[in-house]
């Protein structure tokens, strides 16, 4: 049986990394590497559209699990492979800046910069952003700090441990790798996007199988992140039940929905969806800073128990 404090001390010192160091700039991100790869091949279809959309996706998906698996049996066992795997594992996750980038974006607001906000969101969003007026600005930080709980932190780490506790801990880095790639495709190419629809339907589907049960456990842990921080648990669970298929995606709502109901505010992507109808609106820039709290928070309640399950075994 693989051995499970093994898995834990990995994932222990990851998140010790994330919180101490962040991101690495692009030219050294994996993330990245994936990203350009991915529209390198995109950019080139041979064929049917729709089948060298699973041709890029296998290629990508295949081609950087692969690397780590092949890393992580490459380096012996013990201290190495410990530090080795949390290094990978790191690479997967986005703790620390998924809530500094979305409170960058209320803060600018506060400040009266509503240019800077628009560009900070930019960076953490996939729609336009030049032409939001301050509500949705701030709405679209909330969403996306909601939206990317399952994507940048739970999932990863969910199917490391899943995986790895099941056949070993280089298997689970791979796993997480193999999510990471998935998430970035669906980013880049998924058929959500203008002009993609066969190429990226692959990508998209994928995506969204993986981040099936991380998103509802998602959104459960909102609903327990709210009930301790605003007592507003009930309200969050309501909103969820409500509003959670309505955005396009089978996913994301779930989140979202918790926490427009945990924080009391109505959340609304122009011409797509509404979140909490009937709730604050227009919220203020420190909302944002709430939603980050309460996204730390949910992560903290999926990984702390998971913790003590990996280290305890």
């Amino acid at each position: 049986m693989p051995s499970l404090d093994s898995l834990g001390a990995v994932l222990l010192l990851a998140l010790a990394l994330d919180r101490l160091f962040g991101e690495p700039p692009d030219r050294f991100h994996p993330t990245a590497w994936m990203g350009r790869t991915a529209g390198f091949l995109a950019g080139r279809p041979l064929g049917n559209r729709r089948l060298w959309g699973v041709a890029v996706f296998l290629a990508v998906a295949g081609l950087f699990s692969g690397a780590a698996l092949a890393v992580m049996r490459s380096i012996p066992g013990g201290v190495p492979a410990v530090a080795a795997g949390a290094v990978i594992l790191k690479l997967q996750f986005s703790w620390r800046a998924l809530g500094e980038a979305a409170v960058a974006v209320g803060r600018a607001v506060e400040r009266g910069e509503l240019a800077a906000a628009r560009e900070r969101l930019a960076r953490i969003v996939g729609r336009e952003t030049g032409d939001l007026g301050e509500a949705h600005v701030l709405s679209a930080a909330v969403e996306t700090a909601g939206e990317n709980l399952p994507d940048s932190i739970v999932s990863p780490i969910f199917y490391y441990a899943l995986v790895g506790a099941a056949a070993g801990l280089e298997w689970g880095i791979a796993a997480a790798v193999f999510f990471r790639a998935a998430n970035t495709l669906d980013a880049m190419v998924g058929y959500r996007k203008d002009g993609m629809e066969e190429l990226g339907w692959f990508s998209a589907r994928m995506d969204d199988l993986l981040n099936l049960v991380p998103a509802r456990v998602s959104a459960v842990l909102i609903v327990l992140a709210s009930a301790v921080m605003w007592r507003t648990g009930r309200r969050s669970l309501d909103v969820l039940v409500r509003d959670r298929n309505a955005p396009e995606s089978p996913n994301s709502g779930w989140p979202m929905a918790a926490l427009a109901g945990g924080l009391g505010v109505r959340l609304e992507k122009p011409g797509g969806y509404v979140l909490g109808d009937g709730l604050a609106w227009p919220m203020r820039g420190g909302d944002v800073a709430g939603a980050a709290a309460a996204v730390d928070l949910a992560a903290g309640l999926f990984v702390i128990p998971l913790l003590g399950v990996l280290l305890g075994a």
